[in-house]
């Protein structure tokens, strides 16, 4: 789908989804994924995307790329956003094999660690320093692993 400007529910879904939003006017969309591979390219600058990826199966991608700050609750899959330059905002779920991979993109990225577990943080390019200074900060579980 391209130039969704609305919220979509998809929680339901089982095949991939493939969004690009358009520029919102409120600056706000809602996006519950499916429980498969999911790309979301945001287009408005302005635009915050809030992503519910509860039903995103453990070690599933979810890819992030454009220039809308992206907010993630949920996650036990996996984010690749090298390409994203909004800011990212990650809160993860309980992975049951205790790994959530999440590669940044260059803006300010903030993750917050609901349940023990290892997670695995790469940043990008200069942004790599300011992603090991948010895993140190961290709480709960047993542990990040950060390269750049």
């Amino acid at each position: 789908m391209t130039g969704l400007k609305g919220d979509i529910a998809a929680s339901s879904l089982t095949g991939t989804l493939t969004l690009t939003t358009g520029n919102a006017t409120d600056n706000t969309i809602s996006i519950a994924t499916g429980s498969a591979a999911t790309s979301i390219t945001g287009s408005g600058a302005g635009d915050t995307i809030s992503v519910d990826a509860t039903a995103l199966v453990d070690n599933t991608a979810l890819t992030l790329a454009g220039s809308a700050a992206e907010v993630v609750t949920g996650l036990i899959g996996n984010i690749t956003a090298g390409s994203l330059t909004g800011a990212l905002t990650v809160t993860t779920g309980d992975a049951t094999d205790d790994t959530i991979a999440i590669t940044t993109g260059s803006a300010a990225t903030s993750i917050n660690r609901q349940r023990g577990g290892r997670h695995h943080f790469r940043g990008r390019d200069n942004a790599s320093e300011q992603h090991r200074a948010d895993a140190d900060r961290l709480g709960g579980g047993d542990g990040e692993a950060v390269g750049g």
